[in-house]
C-alpha cells in the first residue's frame, strides 16, 4: 500500500469507518464516499468524529463535518459503526473516558438529506466506557426490529426498537 494522504485534524485516530451516502436533496442525487474517523483525544480543538468526503475532482479526503463530544471533557469516540435500516442511515458512536469512570452516553446520529449527520445525536444510550458498536437487524414475521450492542470492559448495552 501507498500513502495518499494524511488526515491532520485527528488526534490519536482509534477508529475508522467507509460508508457510502446517497443524498437526494437536489434534482440529481449525489453519491458521498466518506470515512468516519473517531478520537482517542479530545481538545477544543479536536472533534469527536470527524467525517471526510471524497472529491471527485482531486481524489482527495476533504473534511465534511465534525460531530463534537463536550469541548475540553475527556469523552473519546472509541468505536463507529455505519447502518442502514428502512433505507435510513444511521451512524453509531461508542463513546468512552479517559479518566472518568461516571457513565458515559453513547451515541447514535441520523442521515438527514442535505444536512449531513447534523451535530446532536438522534438518540443517546447510557454506558459506561463503550469500547465496540454492533448493529444487526432481526428480521420476524410483520417487523423488522434493530439490534444495536455497546461493548465495554464492564457490560454490554443493548436497544431494541
Amino acid at each position: 500500500f501507498e500513502l495518499l494522504q494524511r488526515l491532520e485534524e485527528n488526534v490519536g485516530a482509534s477508529s475508522v469507518e467507509a460508508f457510502t451516502v446517497v443524498d437526494e436533496s437536489t434534482y440529481a442525487p449525489t453519491t458521498l464516499h466518506f470515512i468516519a474517523v473517531g478520537n482517542s483525544y479530545n481538545t477544543n480543538s479536536s472533534a469527536g468524529v470527524n467525517l471526510y468526503t471524497l472529491s471527485a475532482a482531486t481524489g482527495r479526503f476533504t473534511l465534511h463535518s465534525a460531530l463534537q463530544t463536550p469541548s475540553g471533557t475527556p469523552i473519546l469516540a472509541n468505536a463507529l459503526r455505519y447502518f442502514s435500516f428502512n433505507d435510513v442511515q444511521y451512524l453509531a458512536v461508542a463513546r468512552g473516558w479517559h479518566t472518568l469512570t461516571a457513565p458515559v452516553a453513547s451515541a447514535v446520529y441520523r442521515w438527514n438529506d442535505g444536512l449531513g449527520f447534523g451535530t446532536a445525536p438522534m438518540q443517546e444510550f447510557p454506558t459506561e466506557g463503550a469500547m465496540g458498536v454492533e448493529f444487526m437487524a432481526m428480521p420476524t414475521a410483520g417487523a423488522e426490529p434493530l439490534g444495536l450492542l455497546m461493548f465495554s470492559d464492564f457490560m454490554s448495552w443493548s436497544a431494541g426498537d
